[in-house]
């Protein structure tokens, strides 16, 4: 590795560091006792990709809204203590591993930082090198979603990894780690140097990738293919 100030790696979140889609497992904790739950989030789950794709019709923008302010604090409470607890090891050794040698980790997602900062936090990660989506609130009731460049996954993240770039926020080899076409785009777009396909949590992995990519089965083999990456880079 070069020197560790010149070395960063962004992560994603859902379906990286987590095993499932945390907006939709929040959710799901609200409407928990709804006699229409079900119903609700399999409606929610063909939903919420569209959403984060830009692509959602004004229906179906309306039904993930009515949802939203169905959101308390204290449901985040129960969320950010049950996902901490039950992080891969070998994910929170990885991101140990990385922090211990110096690398700046980074978290760039199309979730809500409201459970996003505090869980990675948990996992020695600085707020400040977190990205992700923010709600509105009315005291401890969220309204809905703020306004964000990440909600376009298709230019989003890689608009963001570019001003990183160019402000000089990343100044040395950059890796980013995702199981998503969005994260791949930043590497595709010049913006990252290498990237790792979290294949292990997704039901249906990207398709054949090229360049420096690494795809990761297990969460086990992330950190070996960071440094095989970092290791073959000039």
């Amino acid at each position: 590795m070069n020197s560790a100030d010149d070395i960063h790696v962004i992560f994603d979140f859902d379906q990286t560091l987590i095993d499932h889609e945390s907006t939709i497992e929040i959710i799901k904790s609200t409407i928990a006792d709804s006699s229409k739950a079900q119903d609700q989030l399999k409606e929610l789950r063909l939903i919420a990709p569209k959403v984060l794709a830009g692509t959602a019709s004004a229906w179906e923008l309306l039904s993930l809204m009515k949802v939203i302010p169905r959101i308390r604090r204290s449901h985040l409470t129960h969320y950010i203590e049950a996902t901490v607890n039950n992080i891969e090891p070998a994910l929170r050794e990885t991101l140990h591993q990385l922090q211990q040698y110096g690398v700046q980790v980074h978290i760039l997602s199309g979730g809500y930082m409201e459970w996003i900062t505090p869980i990675v936090r948990a996992l020695g990660i600085n707020p400040r090198n977190v990205l992700a989506n923010r709600l509105f609130w009315l005291g401890s009731r969220a309204l809905c979603p703020r306004p964000s460049p990440l909600i376009n996954p298709s230019s989003g993240k890689s608009k963001i990894t570019r001003h990183w770039r160019e402000s000089g926020r990343l100044k040395g080899r950059t890796l980013i780690v995702g199981d998503a076409t969005s994260d791949y785009q930043v590497y595709a777009n010049g913006w990252a140097d290498g990237f790792v396909c979290a294949d292990y949590y997704v039901k249906q992995p990207l398709p054949e990738l090229t360049g420096q990519v690494r795809r990761a089965t297990s969460p086990g083999s992330v950190y070996p293919h960071i440094q095989a990456l970092l290791s073959s880079l000039p």
